[in-house]
């Protein structure tokens, strides 16, 4: 099985990082104002990326400034229902520099694909918001033209 990893430092509290990660208003601001329903355990969110383009997620697991696991359920980026359900779990930990240690694993494709690839990139640039929003207050949410990108530019560095 294959999957998408991440490790991001963050320059601010676990608290204030899993509360950017589990609240309407937090994801709003570094991964799409496009979201709704429910962030609790047992609800379920749309991430939209303008007309018509939305992941599905339900939240299927979270300790509090521990971890959240998240199940991807369905996306327009791909109609290929073998490449659903995937699992999402962020883990958060006290880094060396005593802010957040934020990792990042998407986990059950079955193969790279193309929709592999956009995901992958997608999440890059997603974390890169929430690192900029927490440390900065100023995220920079996905846009249909970032999410509908076919274009990687690598590995997020931890810093």
């Amino acid at each position: 099985m294959e999957k998408i990893t991440f490790t991001v430092d963050i320059a601010m509290p676990i608290g204030r990082v899993y509360e950017m990660m589990t609240t309407l208003g937090g994801l709003r601001s570094w991964y799409s104002r496009d979201i709704t329903g429910d962030p609790k355990k047992g609800g379920e969110l749309k991430l939209g990326f303008g007309p018509d383009q939305a992941t599905h997620v339900a939240i299927t697991d979270y300790r509090m400034n521990k971890m959240i696991t998240w199940t991807v359920l369905r996306s327009t980026f791909s109609k290929d229902a073998s490449e659903f359900p995937t699992t999402i779990r962020i883990d958060f930990a006290e880094s060396p520099s005593r802010g957040t240690l934020v990792s990042f694993t998407q986990s059950g494709w079955n193969e790279i694909t193309e929709f592999y690839r956009i995901t992958g990139y997608q999440w890059e640039k997603a974390l890169q918001s929430l690192k900029l929003v927490c440390e900065t207050g100023r995220g920079e949410p996905l846009t249909h033209s970032v999410a509908t990108s076919r274009k990687a530019t690598g590995w997020f560095p931890v810093s």
